[in-house]
Formats: C-alpha cells, structure tokens, sequence
C-alpha cells in the first residue's frame, strides 16, 4: 500500500527527519491480533517543493521515485529525491537493458567454489557461481550487474538458467565419475513463484542420472522472505519431499535469526562471510559462531562457513565445531574445466584434520580463542612494520582485550586457585606491552626498535600460547 502525506517545511532534510522518524515509529507500533504480533515498516520517499517541480503531479513523481530508491536500500529506509537518483535510475535501467541482451546473446556462465568438509579432507560439493563476459567489460561479477534486477522478472529468468546450467554440469560431472553435491542460489521471490516446484522438477526429469540429493539450494533471507514466510516454509518442505536440500545463506546479516532455524525444515545454514573474515579479529563474531552451532548441533542442522582465507580461520572454526568451509584459501570460484583439474589435485589441510572441538562452556571462550586470536593480531602487528602510513587500529592494554577482560573477572572467580592459570598473566601482559612499542616506534619512524620489539615479541608469544594451552588442556581433563 502507498500513502501521501503533504506537510508544511523549510526544505532542508535535517529539518524534517524527526518528523519522519515518528511516522516510522508510529508505523513499527507492534500490533497483537489473536495471539500473533504483527510488525510493519514504511519505506519513505521524500521531494521538496521548489521552483523546478512547481506542479502537485511533478511533486508525486518525485517523491514516488525516492520511495522506490528508498526500497533499494532495503526495509525502512528513508531517501530524499535528487538529481543524482535520476542518475542512478537511468544507469539501473541502461544496465537492465544489457543484461537483457546478455541473457538473448548467451554471454552468462557459471563458476564453482569448491566446498570442503576440512575434518575429513574431502570435497563435498561446490557453490555455483554466476560471472557475465561482458563483449567490452570483460568478465563481470554478479555484484556488479544482478542489482539492476533483482526485483524484476528478469532476476526469476536468470535464477531458472542457473538452476539448468548446474544441473546439467553436475551431469556431465557425475557421467566423468565426479560425485558431489552442486548449490545454487535462490532468491526469496523466484523460491516462492508458484511455478518453482514445476520447474524444478521439470529440471531434473531433463536430467534422469542427476538425484535430487546432488542438488543443494541456498536461500538468501530477504525482506520477501519475511513477509512471505508461510509461502517460503510450504517450499522448503515441498523440496524436502523431492529430496532436494535447502540452506539459509548468508546467515548473520539482514532478516536472519535462530528462530527461523528453529521454525524451518532446512538442512544447512551457511555463515556469512563478514563473520568468518573478522573471525580472528573480532572476537565477538566468535560467540555468534559459537551460538550457531550449539543450537545447529542438536538439531542436526549442517553448518557451512562461507569466506574461509586463511588456515587459523579454519582450525577456529573447527575448534567450535563447524566442519564444512569454503573460501579463497581453499579455491576461487573456477570455470568447470579447471574445477576438475583443482579436484584431482586437491590435498587435506593436516592441521585441519588434527583439529579437534573444544569441550569447555562457552562463557569460557575467550580463553580457549586467546591464542589465535593474539598470534593473528602480533602478525598484523609485525607485518605493518613494511608499510609506509601511519597504524591507525587500536591495540589493546591486556586489561581492554576480550581475553583480558574475561582472565580479570569470570576467570579468575571461576579458575584463580589454578598455579595453571596464574602463569599467564605475566607472559600475556608482556605481549600488549611489546605490541604497543613496536607501534609506538614504527609511528615515531624509528624502525630498529620496532624491529627488535618484534624480535622479542615473536620470543614471548609462544610462551604465552604454551601457557593458554596448557591451562585450557587442564580444565578440559576436568
């Protein structure tokens, strides 16, 4: 539903935004009807009257244009009309247009991104991957393009042709004796087309020696996802009828929540990738992480990490007992033809087929992630010392980090009796305080006593990771 409000102000955006924050506000008003709350959202497009739209149409005009740049932005958004949005939506709509032509002229392909369980070593499946050779761009990648459509038929068009490319590539893989398991992506829309199950099953009745069970659809929670959510369930379990598995892509950002793990016959649910990079560095994605997989572990739900770039993220990972990864450290996404050679190529991480869970409560998780954590942080530390601007991120006392604040409050009320525990103390101050030096020096552009706290830190920071380690294996023995 669309509405109009006409309200007397000066035309400056700063002067109405409280205005529209309370329409907002108003709008958001949880409503309890018969045991349900119901919540809504407004997106707002605003126009001013001025001198260039002089008529009431030419002021609706405007302000519909903003409300719909305002949707773009995602739910409850406000945007204010401006030469720029005409801008914006002319190149949106030229862009629309190629990727019309591209579809007609077949210049769509697929890549795949192998996906491994790093447990056991083995490649389970791959994620397909759209890429658009441009005739005059080059290759394209689907976050360049795939927002000129994305609320547009075109984007179920699209999203049909990835689904039968995948399924006959898996074909021709399964006829050379490659057995694994291809995902797709699917949008909230094109999922809950009343043609979708049709469709798909239409799909594999084309390609007789591919088993629904080869295939994996990835769905990403999206605002039509929410508000269609009755509609998206009776899918998924239409797809668990034909054997086919549904994941929750993205996991971590926009409408996602456990609850919908909860309440959905999924099978798998991806960690989005801005929580597996900051993995190491931000210890709270750690706890989030960590929360996944104690409510996926019960329910037998798979968990995958997306965006997996080095081998420290994938031993934290396995430590908190997720198992399946994909990411640039084990492969870019690859043309067909090079994913076989990268297949038979491929060998196990030994690091990560020794990692074994942690068995400790999970309050006392920043002790078991101290020294990944502090040995990442120390690289990036060291590694600075070769580039030329000022280090910019903040390095914490041994009181401030996350280790530190847990040692100093539930550690030591829970573990201060240890002599295990009391022997870290010193070694884990002295890591913040040559940290702080080699920065200190580094800024001060004195670059030989930077280089030598770096010696010494690289001497003090297996003493404190011994430390750690030999505390966390005595509380693990109980």
């Amino acid at each position: 539903d669309e509405f109009v409000l006409v309200l007397h102000a000066t035309g400056r955006e700063d002067a109405i935004a409280p205005t529209l924050a309370q329409i907002q506000k108003a709008v958001s008003t949880p409503i309890h009807l018969e045991g349900t709350t119901l919540r809504l959202s407004c997106s707002i497009g605003v126009a001013f009257f001025n001198d260039v739209n002089e008529s009431a149409e030419t002021l609706l005009r405007d302000a519909d244009i903003a409300m719909y740049e305002a949707k773009d932005k995602g739910r409850d958004q406000v945007s204010f009309f401006n030469q720029d949005i005409i801008e914006k939506r002319e190149a949106k709509k030229r862009l629309r247009e190629e990727v019309e032509e591209g579809i007609r002229q077949g210049q769509f392909c697929l890549y795949y991104q192998p996906q491994v369980n790093m447990k056991t070593g083995k490649v389970v499946g791959a994620e397909a991957l759209i890429r658009w050779h441009h005739p005059q761009r080059g290759l394209v990648l689907p976050g360049e393009f795939l927002y000129a459509v994305l609320h547009d038929s075109i984007m179920n068009q699209i999203g049909t042709w990835v689904l039968e490319e995948a399924v006959a590539q898996l074909a021709r893989w399964l006829e050379q004796g490659f057995v694994l398991k291809v995902s797709v992506n699917i949008s909230a829309n094109q999922f809950q087309d009343p043609d979708f199950i049709r469709s798909m099953r239409a799909i594999l009745r084309r390609y007789p020696g591919v088993l629904p069970s080869h295939l994996k659809l990835e769905l990403l929670e999206d605002a039509a996802f929410t508000e269609s959510f009755d509609k998206v369930q009776k899918n998924i379990e239409l797809c668990g009828d034909l054997g086919i598995t549904v994941a929750l892509d993205d996991f971590g950002t926009g409408y996602s929540s456990l609850t919908h793990l909860q309440r959905l016959a999924v099978k798998e649910v991806k960690v989005d990738q801005t929580f597996t990079r900051g993995l190491l560095s931000f210890p709270k994605n750690i706890a989030i992480v960590s929360g996944l997989m104690s409510t996926a572990l019960p329910s037998r739900l798979e968990v995958i990490a997306e965006g997996v770039e080095d081998e420290e993220t994938g031993i934290l990972l396995l430590k908190l007992g997720c198992e399946m990864a994909q990411g640039y450290f084990i492969s870019k996404p690859l043309p067909a033809a090079e994913f076989v050679d990268w297949f038979r190529q491929w060998t196990p991480i030994p690091s990560w087929l020794k990692a074994e869970p942690w068995r400790l409560l999970v309050s006392d998780l920043p002790a078991a992630t101290a020294g990944l954590v502090h040995q990442h942080m120390s690289e990036i530390i060291v590694n600075s010392l070769s580039q030329l601007s000022l280090f910019e991120r903040p390095v914490h006392t041994a009181h401030q980090c996350e280790f530190g604040q847990w040692y100093n409050t539930l550690g030591k009320e829970r573990y201060g009796q240890l002599e295990s525990f009391r022997m870290i103390e010193k070694a884990h101050h002295r890591v913040h305080v040559l940290s702080a030096e080699i920065i200190q020096c580094r800024n001060l552009d004195d670059p030989a006593s930077a280089k030598f706290n770096a010696k010494q830190l690289y001497h003090e920071l297996p003493s404190f990771i011994s430390r750690v380690d030999k505390f966390l294996e005595e509380i693990d023995r109980g």
